[in-house]
């Protein structure tokens, strides 16, 4: 955003240069704009080479010097030029983040400064002896500027906001540790498709996954460990289902998977899918070796007509202690009725 500000002010100087170039025929009024359409290209050479801060430095001081030069000793104050001040105050809240507050606060005092000034003091201008007209038209051109200055300030703000809910959004949806949905994002998604797949009459099956013996990996191990084995077996689950289907993490060391168009004894061949992959898994520990696990696996295939998710979890869920009391490391489909 600070590179468009820039941008408009290159174009903004160069409008003004070509005005009172072409159109006022005034060339020191010309060489004087040119002088700061050249300052605010400056700005992307200090970019490059004194970094973010200095850039940002430089382009509110070139703005500021620009407004004071031309109002207090360029443009007569009929012209209206140190109206731009309005535009400054959002602009130094635009360029400095929430950290550099005190940058914003003396770019705002100056700014106020400059308008009193150009209000009480009025000695005699540069320009001051141009016809009447140039200064009617520059008056008439601070207004769009200003409003266009502000309508980018605020269009800049909202479209912040709008980009942190939508992160807000995402983050409520998404476990944080392993990067696919967590709990409540899970349940959202799974009700939409198992609504979709009844009202469509496609079949769908629950698989609910848990790491074998996870308690003793964070004992003997430590959490850091423990989280990489569980980020490992999120991304083994992840990547080895359709896009279709939905991946969660239901919380601590348990996952369900809902698969779209898919029949028990399909279910379980992919289930045995999983386990074979999160078997293979292989995270690094803290002596420097390595560390996998299994995981067992519970399936449960939707098979009433408008039956609710948590039905299905809970049948599935149930077929998953059924595996784990059986031995772990393996598939366990519910019975069939």
């Amino acid at each position: 955003m600070v590179n468009l500000l820039a941008m408009m002010g290159v174009g903004l100087s160069g409008l003004y240069t070509a005005l009172y170039g072409i159109v006022f025929q005034s060339p020191p009024a010309a060489g004087l704009n040119a002088v700061f359409t050249l300052a605010y290209l400056g700005y992307f050479r200090v970019l490059l080479r004194g970094g973010l801060q200095a850039s940002r430095i430089w382009i509110t001081l070139v703005f500021v010097v620009q407004i004071g030069v031309f109002s207090l000793w360029a443009f007569q104050r009929e012209s209206g030029y140190h109206l731009h001040v309005i535009a400054g105050i959002p602009f130094a809240f635009l360029v400095f983040p929430h950290p550099e507050r005190w940058w914003r606060g003396a770019t705002v005092v100056v700014l106020l400064g400059i308008f009193f000034a150009a209000e009480w003091w009025n000695p005699p201008k540069l320009f001051g002896d141009h016809p009447r007209v140039y200064a009617r038209v520059t008056y008439l051109m601070v207004v769009p500027v200003v409003a266009l200055l502000v309508a980018v300030v605020l269009q800049s703000f909202l479209n912040e906001l709008h980009r942190r809910d939508e992160a807000l959004q995402q983050l409520a949806v998404t476990d944080v540790l392993t990067g696919i949905a967590n709990r409540r994002g899970w349940m959202e998604r799974a009700q939409v498709m198992l609504a979709q797949a009844q009202r469509m009459g496609l079949p769908a099956s629950l698989v609910m996954v848990d790491i074998d013996h996870f308690k003793p990996v964070n004992d003997r191990h430590g959490h850091l460990v423990g989280d990489r084995l569980l980020a490992a077996v999120a991304q083994a689950l992840h990547d080895n289902v359709r896009q279709e289907d939905v991946v969660g993490r239901m919380g601590g060391e348990e996952f369900a998977v809902l698969l779209w168009n898919t029949r028990l004894a399909e279910a379980v061949r992919v289930a045995d899918h999983l386990r074979a992959r999160a078997s293979a898994v292989s995270v690094p520990d803290e002596t420097g070796g390595s560390i996998g696990c299994s995981i067992s696996l519970g399936v449960a295939e939707v098979t009433l007509p408008g039956e609710a998710l948590g039905r299905v979890l809970a049948r599935a869920d149930v077929a998953l202690y059924t595996a784990k009391a059986a031995g772990r490391n393996r598939v366990f489909p519910e019975p069939e009725a």
